[in-house]
């Protein structure tokens, strides 16, 4: 007595094939499982190796996120004052200035010193382009203020940041490799 739902073997080379495919997979050549078949039958997972970490799957601790959020706020503060800047110019003229300075620095920023920029600095010349990236808002946000220590604290912030980062083991941070520690001496592509 078979099975009720033995499949049809087809004779030939392929008999063996498709008798492994369906009891590897429980399901027919055609792709649909048995009528009678349980629930599980044809919901199977694949068997390939889970990719490697990339960028966005390694582990980031809980004040390494928080840290990576307060740099964001900074770098968001640095555009503002920019654009604050410009705008205290006054009139059509300021909000022009603003959307042009505001979209230079995106530019920069994201063509010299983003995680995956394809064009990203490293070690010494991407902490110059940094600084000068930040003292640039430090002056704006200094003279329109009125407060030179506004500036100055602009620039501290990102520095203060970017070293808390650093001593938290965060390599992704800008200062020296761009790839976090995990994935040192891997691919070149990972991290980059």
């Amino acid at each position: 007595m078979t099975p009720p739902h033995t499949p049809p073997t087809p004779a030939g080379p392929q008999a063996r094939h498709f008798e492994d495919h369906w009891l590897a997979t429980g399901m027919s050549a055609n792709g649909l499982a048995p009528p009678d078949a349980p629930p599980s039958i044809g919901l199977v997972a694949r068997t390939d190796p889970p990719p490697a970490p990339g960028p966005a799957q390694l582990a980031v601790s809980p004040l390494q996120g928080l840290l990576l959020a307060v740099l964001f706020l900074v770098e968001v503060l640095c555009l503002v004052a920019v654009a604050w800047w410009s705008v205290d110019l006054g009139g059509v003229l300021g909000i022009a200035v603003a959307v042009v300075t505001v979209s230079v620095m995106v530019a920069l920023w994201g063509r010299y010193a983003a995680p995956k920029a394809a064009q990203r600095l490293h070690g010494l010349p991407l902490a110059a382009f940094m600084l000068g990236w930040f003292a640039v808002g430090g002056v704006c946000l200094a003279a329109v203020g009125g407060q030179p220590w506004w500036g100055v604290s602009l620039v501290a912030g990102f520095a203060l940041v970017k070293g808390l980062l650093r001593l938290t083991g965060y390599r992704h941070s800008g200062w020296g490799s761009s790839a976090p520690a995990a994935v040192e001496g891997q691919r070149p592509d990972v991290g980059q």
